[in-house]
């Protein structure tokens, strides 16, 4: 399903592929306190609507992977990264997306570090750790800790 997204202004906004049952509340230090929910998709399946210059980028520890914001707003709707097979991969702040429902009915349960499943899916719960990359099968195929992707862990 193509679905899109934005900051709040505007300022970045893109049309993304995929299908959203499942997502990730990173705890490393930047995303709790950011608060997003991300799920990931192959880079080649997110497309910038809006010009490239009006993202700003903020990298730390070894710098792997590239977190976007709008410096207008500050909002940070998606990152990108190469995941651990290689491939460019990004990661989508699903509340970014107002078309995906991420538990406004009270039956999502979002824990820090943990993979949780979107309401209307059939909920899972895996605790992620920063000790190493971790991967599981859900609704949509594999899925890569976006935990793994803020930490040192990336080649």
């Amino acid at each position: 399903m193509l679905y899109e997204g934005s900051c709040h202004c505007g300022n970045v906004a893109f049309e993304v592929e995929g299908k959203f049952t499942e997502a990730l509340d990173c705890n490393c230090s930047l995303c709790r306190r950011r608060g997003g929910l991300l799920a990931f998709v192959p880079r080649e399946k997110l497309v910038l609507k809006t010009p490239e210059d009006n993202l700003s980028t903020y990298t730390f520890n070894r710098h792997v992977f590239r977190h976007h914001f709008c410096a207008n707003c500050g909002i940070a709707p998606f990152g990108e990264a190469v995941g651990p097979n290689g491939a460019a991969m990004a990661s989508i702040n699903l509340r970014c997306i107002p078309a995906v429902d991420v538990g406004a009915d009270g039956e999502g349960v979002w824990r820090r570090g943990a993979l949780a499943t979107i309401p209307q899916a059939k909920r899972a719960y895996i605790v992620c750790t920063t000790a190493k990359m971790v991967e599981t099968t859900g609704a949509a195929g594999k899925i890569f800790a976006a935990l793994v992707f803020c930490s040192q862990h990336l080649k």
